[in-house]
C-alpha cells in the first residue's frame, strides 16, 4: 500500500527521519519496500506558486495561449502553454528556466531550457501533475487551490515522502492510514489524533427513506448506510485529490473520491449509490440468482451464480458485495441524493467471487483478510460527515445498522506473569500499558496491580489472545532490546515413541538403500480397485463429489498401483537401468457400517517395488544380474534396523504375487506387511514383464504401535579375528531360510549367518532343497579354537535337525 507521510502528520506527530522511519516499521514488522521522494530534486527558487492574470492567444498557433504569471514579489512571466483547462485567476505552479522535472516523452528527469516556440520566446512553462511527479494526469495543468499565496516554493506546498509497504495477509488494518498512524504512534510514544465525523443532520428520517433486508447474514454479519439528500457532484478538491494521486488512486469526482478516501483512511470499504435510480425503498443483501446478470462499473456484463453476494433493490441487482457496483446506480453529474453503504462481507464467500469471476478490486483485497464489524460504523459516520462538508449534501436523521447478531466488546486478560514466562524477562503492567494504549488497545477493568483486562483496536482482527498482545508488546518495544539469557529449562529429548519418528527414520533407510521416493495423486478408477480386489465385494469405494476427471472419481483404497503407475512410467523412457521406488502416502477405506454418513478410514502405508538389474551393466566390474525377491526382502530388513522389534517372514499367499515368492511381514509377531513378486499378468498389464517386479507393502500405522526408533549404541567391535564356514543343509521346501537363520544365530559363539547358494536338481529329494550357509564366527573375549568352532558347528547341526528335521549335505 502507498502512504504518503504528509496523510500520516494529520493524526501523529512524526519528528523522525523518513528513512529512520521507514527502518523502525519495518524491524517492527510492517515492511517498508520503498520510498518514493516527491520534489526532493525541487530548486526552491524555480519552482513556485504562480496566479494567471491575463490570458492571450498565441498568433502563429490555434491551439496555443500567452498566460501572463504573477510569480509574487513583484514578478512576472509570459510563457507559451497549449492546456486546454487554463484560466484567468487560477493558482498554478510555475517552473522557471533550470527547474527539473519529469519528461512525460523521455520519461526521466530533465533541466528545463528556455525555448523558442512558433516565434514567441518561453523561458518556462505552467506544469501538470505528471510533470511535477505527483501523478499521472497530463492532459492539462495542475490547479491549486485559491488559498495558495503566489511565489510559495512549490516544494513546500506538494513535497512528500511516500512509503510502499508490504504486508502480510495477517495485517489488514495497515491497509490503512489510520492502522499505520497507530503502529507509529508506539514506536515513537507519539499520541493519536482522530479523524472528524460528527456532523449535523437535516429533517429527514433516514427510516422513512430507506429499509434494509438481508437475506444471507452468514455472508453479510452487518451492514449499515447513510442517506444524504441534495449533494453537488464535481471535481473534487485539490487536497483530496493529490492524496488520492498520492496513494496511487485516480480521482474521479467527489462522492466516489470520499468514499475511496475513507477506504484508504480506516480499512473499510464504502460504496455510494445513486439512490433515484433504485426502484422501491429497500436494499437487499442476497444471493446471486442463477445466471443473473449485472453490468458492473469497470463496463462488464458479468454472469452471476450462487453464492455469490448481491446488493439489490426490488427488482435487480445493483452491485456484487464487498467488490464492485453496477453501472445501473452510478454516481453522475446528475446525481443529487445517495445512499451511502458501509457493510461487512463473509471474507470466503468474497475470495470465491472474486476468483470465479477474476475480478480483483481495492475493497475485495480488503474484505478477503477479515474486517472487523465494529469498523463499518465509524467509517460510515466519516463518510457523511466528508460528504457534508465538501459535497453540499445534508445528511438524515441517524443511520441503518442492520447486525445478525449481537456483538460483544471482546475482552483479553493479560498478566504480568504471562509476560515473564513467553518474553523470559520481566516486565511491569505500567510498562505493557504505556505501549500497547498507544496501539489503540482500551482498558476494560483492572482487578489487581499485575493483571488487567483490555479490548483490543476495531481495526485489529488478528488479535485474539493474550499471545498475540505479548508480541505486539516485544515487536514494538523492539526484540534485539529484549535480553539474552540462557535457556532455563532441559532441552527435550527427541521424543524417540513418536509415531513420526518412526515415519521419517523409515524413509531416511529407504533413500539410504537407493531408493528414490515418488508421491503420486491419491484418486483412481474403478478397474483399477477392481483388479487389486482392494475392497472387499460388499463395499463400495469412496467416490469424490466433485473429480477434476471423471474417469478417476475415487479415493486409493492402495497404494500398490500407484507405485505400479509410476514403475511403468519410468520403464517406457529407460530399459536398462534397475528402478528402486516407494511412496509414503494415505489410502482411504470404507467403514465396515451401514451408517450413510460414516467417514472412511485414512491408513498409511509405505510401497516399494523394484525391477531390472540390480547395477548398471555399463560398468565392467558390476554383474548384469537382475533384482529379485531377495534384494527386496534385504531393502525391508535394512528399513528396520534402528527400530525396537523382533522383524520375522512367514510364508504366504498373496493374491497379486507368485506362489511361493511371496511371504508376510512381522514385527514383534504382528502382521505389518507382505512382499512378493509381482504376478506375470499384472507385470503384463503394467508392461513391466521383461523383468520380475517384486513390492514389499508395509502398514505403518500398525509399525507405529510397536515399534520405536532405538537410540543410537555404541558397541565396541569384537578384538579377536572371526572365521566362517560354509554349511551345506538339506531341508524340506517347507521351511524358509528365516527360520535356518534365526536357529543359527541362537548359538552364542555366531556373530553373522546368511544363505549363499540354493540348489534344486536330480542329486537332491523331491520336496526338499539344498540351501548353503555361510556362517561367521567370532568372540569377544578371546580368538577361539578349531576345536570351539568344531563344538558350535555340531552344535548347530543337532539343533536344526532338531527342529527342522534338516540334515547336513555330503559332497
Amino acid at each position: 500500500m502507498k502512504i504518503p507521510l504528509s496523510w500520516l502528520r494529520n493524526y501523529v506527530e512524526i519528528d523522525s527521519e523518513v528513512t529512520d522511519l521507514a527502518h523502525s516499521l519495518t524491524m517492527a514488522g510492517l515492511e517498508v519496500g520503498s520510498i518514493e521522494h516527491i520534489g526532493d530534486k525541487w530548486d526552491s527558487d524555480s519552482l513556485v506558486v504562480a496566479q494567471v492574470i491575463q490570458l492571450e492567444p498565441h498568433p502563429n498557433a490555434d491551439r496555443l495561449r500567452l498566460p501572463t504569471l504573477d510569480l509574487g514579489k513583484g514578478e512576472k512571466a509570459k510563457v507559451v502553454c497549449g492546456a486546454p483547462n487554463l484560466k484567468v485567476g487560477q493558482k498554478i505552479v510555475f517552473a522557471k528556466e533550470g527547474a527539473t522535472l519529469f519528461n512525460p516523452r523521455s520519461r526521466k528527469q530533465e533541466i528545463l531550457k528556455g525555448a523558442n516556440i512558433r516565434g514567441i520566446e518561453s523561458k518556462g512553462m505552467v506544469c501538470s501533475a505528471l510533470e511535477l511527479g505527483i501523478g499521472e494526469d497530463d492532459g492539462g495543468i495542475l490547479v491549486l487551490d485559491d488559498e495558495c499565496v503566489t511565489g510559495t516554493p512549490a516544494k513546500d506546498l506538494l513535497s512528500d515522502s511516500i512509503f510502499d509497504t508490504e504486508l502480510t495477509p495477517n495485517r489488514p488494518d495497515c491497509l490503512s492510514i489510520i492502522g499505520t498512524a497507530y503502529e507509529i504512534a508506539a514506536l515513537l510514544g507519539k499520541n493519536i489524533t482522530e479523524p472528524e465525523s460528527s456532523y449535523q443532520s437535516g429533517d429527514t428520517k433516514i427510516d422513512d427513506r430507506i429499509k434494509i433486508s438481508i437475506q444471507d447474514p452468514l455472508n453479510c454479519p452487518r451492514y449499515t448506510g447513510s442517506f444524504i439528500e441534495n449533494v453537488t457532484v464535481a471535481p473534487s478538491p485539490l487536497w483530496l485529490q493529490d492524496v488520492l494521486v498520492k496513494s496511487g488512486h485516480r480521482p474521479i469526482n467527489n462522492i466516489v473520491d470520499i468514499t475511496n478516501y475513507v477506504m484508504l483512511e480506516y480499512g473499510q470499504p464504502l460504496h455510494a449509490f445513486d439512490f433515484n435510480k433504485l426502484e422501491g425503498d429497500e436494499i437487499i443483501v442476497r444471493q446471486a440468482s442463477e445466471s443473473e446478470l449485472l453490468q458492473t462499473l469497470d463496463s462488464q456484463r458479468r454472469t452471476l451464480t450462487p453464492p455469490m453476494l448481491v446488493i439489490a433493490d426490488i427488482s435487480k441487482p445493483i452491485g456484487l458485495a464487498g467488490i464492485i457496483g453496477g453501472v445501473n446506480t452510478e454516481i453522475d453529474e446528475d446525481t443529487t441524493d445517495i445512499f451511502l453503504e458501509a457493510a461487512n462481507f463473509n471474507a470466503a464467500n468474497t475470495r470465491a467471487t472474486r476468483s470465479v469471476l477474476g475480478l480483483n478490486t481495492e475493497a475485495s483485497y480488503r474484505f478477503e483478510r477479515d474486517i472487523r464489524h465494529e469498523l463499518a460504523p465509524i467509517a460510515l459516520k466519516r463518510a457523511t460527515y466528508l460528504i457534508s462538508q465538501w459535497c453540499g449534501g445534508i445528511p438524515a436523521e441517524g443511520i441503518i445498522d442492520t447486525f445478525s447478531a449481537p456483538y460483544h466488546i471482546k475482552t483479553i486478560e493479560i498478566t504480568e506473569a504471562r509476560f515473564e514466562k513467553i518474553l523470559g524477562v520481566p516486565v511491569a503492567m505500567k510498562d505493557i500499558w504505556n505501549i500497547i494504549k498507544r496501539l489503540g488497545f482500551e482498558k476494560i477493568e483492572e482487578d489487581v496491580p499485575q493483571v488487567i483486562n483490555v479490548s483490543p483496536p476495531i481495526w485489529r482482527s488478528d488479535i485474539s489472545i493474550q499471545d498475540d498482545i505479548i508480541e505486539e508488546y516485544a515487536r514494538i518495544y523492539g526484540y534485539d532490546n529484549l535480553p539474552t539469557s540462557p535457556l532455563a529449562s532441559p532441552i527435550p529429548s527427541q521424543g524417540s515413541e513418536n509415531p513420526q519418528a518412526v515415519r521419517e527414520h523409515m524413509r531416511d533407510r529407504l533413500v539410504s538403500a537407493g531408493m528414490n521416493e515418488t508421491i503420486s495423486y491419491s484418486i483412481t478408477d474403478l478397474e483399477t480397485i477392481n483388479l487389486f480386489d482392494s475392497i472387499s465385494s460388499d463395499q463400495q469405494p469412496i467416490s469424490i463429489a466433485n473429480p477434476l476427471d471423471v474417469s478417476k472419481k475415487y479415493l486409493r483404497p492402495t497404494l500398490v498401483p500407484n507405485v505400479l503407475e509410476t514403475l511403468s512410467r519410468n520403464r517406457r523412457t529407460d530399459q536398462q537401468t534397475g528402478l528402486r521406488i516407494f511412496e509414503i502416502g494415505r489410502v482411504f477405506l470404507p467403514l465396515q457400517t451401514d451408517e450413510i454418513d460414516s467417514m472412511p478410514v485414512e491408513k498409511e502405508q509405505i510401497v516399494g517395488a523394484i525391477t531390472g538389474f540390480s547395477a548398471s551393466t555399463d560398468f565392467w566390474l558390476e554383474s548384469d544380474r537382475l533384482m529379485d525377491f531377495f534384494d527386496a526382502k534385504g531393502i525391508v530388513e535394512h528399513i528396520f534396523r534402528g527400530l525396537s522389534g523382533a522383524l520375522s517372514f512367514a510364508k504366504s499367499d498373496g493374491t497379486i504375487y507368485e506362489t511361493g515368492k511371496t511371504a508376510d511381514i512381522f514385527l514383534n509377531e504382528v502382521l505389518i506387511g507382505h512382499i512378493g513378486e509381482l504376478k506375470s499378468d499384472l507385470s503384463e498389464f503394467y508392461d513391466l514383464s521383461a523383468s520380475p517386479v517384486v513390492i514389499f507393502h508395509l502398514f505403518l500405522e500398525a509399525i507405529q504401535t510397536v515399534a520405536q526408533v532405538q537410540s543410537v549404541n555404541y558397541s565396541e567391535p569384537s578384538r579377536y579375528p572371526s572365521s566362517f564356514r560354509d554349511l551345506a543343509l538339506i531341508s524340506s521346501k517347507e521351511v524358509d531360510s528365516e527360520s535356518i537363520v534365526s536357529t543359527i544365530m541362537k548359538n552364542k559363539l555366531v556373530a553373522d549367518s546368511f544363505p549363499i547358494d540354493k540348489y534344486e536338481g536330480a542329486e537332491v529329494p523331491d520336496g526338499k532343497y539344498s540351501l548353503t550357509m555361510r556362517i561367521v564366527f567370532q568372540s569377544k573375549e578371546k580368538t577361539l579354537s578349531a576345536k570351539e568352532i568344531d563344538r558350535a558347528h555340531v552344535q548347530i547341526i543337532k539343533s536344526l535337525e532338531h527342529q527342522y528335521k534338516i540334515s547336513e549335505r555330503y559332497s
